[in-house]
């Protein structure tokens, strides 16, 4: 989710904008005027299309990526493994093991699914009634 949760913010960016490019006022004076910082307006004047009636959208805070991700050369081969064996996940984690590729067992469980293939987990149910 986005940081702000206002509809009408991208307006008060483009006019702040405008104020900055159009009219000649400082980013001082911008800033003071629409209750930011200076160095706020100086990324949206930055971000700024070169239309001046465009929207200045917020940007998403979430990283693109995760360090500690798999290898995509791993989820390609269990992906493919997948598709070409049709076998369970824990014998295709043992499958890869046998040919030196070693990640967890969950690990393996979110390559497949972050990927879009199904994965079906059978819990063992101890005496409860599902």
């Amino acid at each position: 989710m986005a940081y702000t949760s206002n509809p009408h913010v991208w307006k008060a960016r483009q006019l702040a904008v405008n104020d900055v490019l159009v009219r000649g006022f400082t980013k001082a004076a911008v800033a003071r005027k629409y209750g930011v910082t200076r160095s706020t307006v100086c990324k949206w004047v930055k971000r700024a299309p070169k239309q001046r009636n465009a929207l200045i959208y917020t940007l998403p805070s979430r990283p693109h990526f995760h360090p500690n991700s798999l290898p995509l050369e791993v989820v390609t081969r269990v992906i493919n493994l997948r598709k070409k064996t049709k076998r369970c996940a824990p014998v295709l984690h043992t499958m890869l093991k046998t040919e030196g590729i070693t990640i967890s067992l969950s690990s393996f469980y979110n390559g497949l699914l972050g990927f879009g293939a199904t994965v079906e987990i059978r819990l063992i149910n101890f005496g409860k009634k599902a």
